[in-house]
């Protein structure tokens, strides 16, 4: 077996530039593809009200990554596709580099299920596009809060196989202390 490349490809605010450049200077790591940004940084802010319920403020965001940018990821075996804001890239983007792409593509749904508030308080929501998001992943995983959002109003159990349908091969649901659902 040969050595493993992992090549981040993402937007990094300014703020935190050096930080993050520092932190993944580590072996096997190719920090070829990170792009410094003017701005802050992705920054969110939460407010635990009980173990169950937290209030999210994002505070600056970096701008989506293009479909250039994206590029970069074409040669690699495997992609993941991490949506931490939300706003990482347009679907139009992750359409265009799946047409490209040749290799696995798992996609975690993560903040795809938050929409942002004028304020930057982020909230539950289901994507009005979100069948075309699931749909470019050969590998779907998501929480159970944010299978919920896209399953409502019935278990994710129940709606796998629909979930699988729109091209996923395989899928993983987390359920905290309770395991995961596959």
């Amino acid at each position: 077996a040969g050595a493993v490349r992992v090549l981040p490809v993402a937007n990094v605010g300014a703020d935190l530039w050096e930080t993050v450049h520092a932190a993944l200077g580590i072996r096997g790591v190719d920090r070829a593809a990170l792009r410094r940004v003017a701005g802050p940084n992705n920054h969110v802010h939460l407010t635990y009200r009980d173990a169950a319920e937290r209030e999210e403020i994002l505070v600056g965001c970096v701008p989506p990554l293009t479909l250039e940018e994206c590029a970069a990821g074409l040669g690699a075996d495997a992609v993941l596709v991490n949506l931490t804001s939300g706003r990482d890239l347009e679907l139009e983007t992750l359409q265009a580099f799946r047409a490209r792409y040749r290799g696995s593509l798992q996609l975690d749904v993560h903040s795809l299920t938050l929409a942002i508030g004028p304020s930057g308080a982020r909230f539950q929501h289901r994507p009005e596009r979100w069948r075309e998001w699931v749909g470019c992943a050969d590998w779907l995983q998501m929480n159970e809060t944010e299978a919920q959002i896209l399953c409502d109003p019935r278990p994710v159990e129940e709606f796998s196989d629909e979930l699988l349908d729109l091209g996923p091969r395989e899928m993983q649901v987390t359920l905290g202390a309770r395991g995961s659902f596959a």
